[in-house]
C-alpha cells in the first residue's frame, strides 16, 4: 500500500442502516444485512493490508457502535471511544477537540456520518470526496512531524493513500 508512517488515520461512514422501523430515532437506527457484512469485508481488508488502528474514535449512535462491534474482532489491540459530540458532525470544533486527544504516533479510525465525514476528508485532503456507507478513506500526513492538531485543523495536511469501497468489497467475497 505505502511506506510505513508513524501516524495515520482512516476515516470511514458506518456500515448501512436499516429503516425497517421508520419510527425510531435517527440516532438508535442499526444495521441491516449487507451494513453488518460490509463492515466485517472493511476490517478484514484493513486487516489484511496492514492498516490496523491503535484506536477507534466514533459517534456514540447505535449504527456506528454496531459497525465497530462487527469489525473489532478483526482488528486486534483497539481501543474504542465513543462521543455524543461526533454524532452528525464533520470537520468542525467537536472532531477536533476529540483528536486534539490524540498523542504521538497512530493509527486512528474515525467513524462516523455524512455529509460531514466526506467534507472533512474533502477539507483535510483537498480532494472532494464522497464517502458511501461504510467506505473507508486512508489518510497519511503529508509531514509526519506535525502534531495531530495540527493535521487536523489546517486543510490540505494529509495524502488519500488508498479508498475501500465496501461494495466492491463484498462483490468480490461473493465471488470468492
Amino acid at each position: 500500500m505505502s511506506s510505513r508512517t508513524a501516524k495515520r488515520l482512516i476515516v470511514m461512514r458506518h456500515a448501512k442502516s436499516s429503516w425497517k422501523h421508520p419510527e425510531m430515532e435517527d440516532h438508535e437506527r442499526t444495521l441491516n444485512k449487507r451494513g453488518r457484512l460490509s463492515a466485517q469485508a472493511v476490517a478484514k481488508k484493513l486487516q489484511a493490508i496492514g492498516w490496523n488502528p491503535t484506536s477507534v474514535i466514533s459517534s456514540d449512535s447505535a449504527r456506528t457502535k454496531q459497525t465497530w462491534a462487527l469489525m473489532q474482532p478483526f482488528l486486534e489491540d483497539t481501543s474504542a471511544s465513543f462521543h455524543r459530540s461526533l454524532y452528525l458532525s464533520g470537520w468542525d470544533e467537536a472532531t477536533v477537540e476529540v483528536c486534539a486527544q490524540i498523542n504521538g504516533d497512530a493509527s486512528v479510525l474515525l467513524l462516523g456520518h455524512n455529509p460531514g465525514w466526506s467534507w472533512m476528508v474533502s477539507q483535510l485532503t483537498g480532494r472532494p470526496t464522497e464517502l458511501k456507507t461504510a467506505d473507508a478513506i486512508l489518510l497519511e500526513p503529508k509531514q509526519n512531524e506535525a502534531t495531530w492538531v495540527d493535521l487536523m485543523t489546517l486543510p490540505r495536511q494529509w495524502n488519500i493513500i488508498h479508498i475501500l469501497r465496501s461494495r466492491t468489497l463484498l462483490e468480490y467475497q461473493d465471488l470468492t
